[in-house]
């Protein structure tokens, strides 16, 4: 039995009491931020190789912690983040290949690039300052 407990915060309980974000959560904002964007497999080399600084993000949306980190990057992007990263959000669920091909094994992964070449990798962090830090890179 999934009960919900705040359809405006985007959380429902599963059984065991385990929060479960809904679909409709991770688009809370209601705006649209261009360094923010779905993306799918079919885009990961056009993108990674379009922008100097890239990440991938592979989120699902019953993941609370990705509900987490997405407010946090949308936050830290609209603020402002130093190499002006291009962060692709990609649904863990729908792209086993992807996740394969750059040894993805959990939601809430962020993988960045720089000029195409991975720098460095985030798993299930949320806290602003770390987050900052993994987007802005070295």
């Amino acid at each position: 039995m999934i009960r919900v407990v705040g359809i405006a915060a985007g959380l429902v309980t599963a059984p065991g009491g385990t929060a479960l974000a809904t679909a409709n959560a991770m688009d809370d904002s209601g705006e649209d931020d261009p360094r923010l964007v779905d993306c799918s497999a079919d885009e990961f080399d056009q993108r990674r190789l379009g922008h100097p600084v890239f990440v991938a993000w592979f989120h699902a949306t019953w993941c609370p912690t990705c509900l987490r980190q997405h407010r946090v990057l949308r936050e830290l992007l609209a603020d402002g983040v130093a190499g002006d990263p291009l962060v692709c959000r990609f649904d863990f669920d729908a792209e086993p290949e992807l996740r394969q091909q750059l040894g993805v094994a959990e939601q809430s992964t962020l993988i960045r690039f720089r000029n195409g070449t991975e720098t460095s990798r985030s798993r299930g962090e949320t806290k602003p300052p770390r987050l900052r830090a993994f987007l802005e890179g070295p």
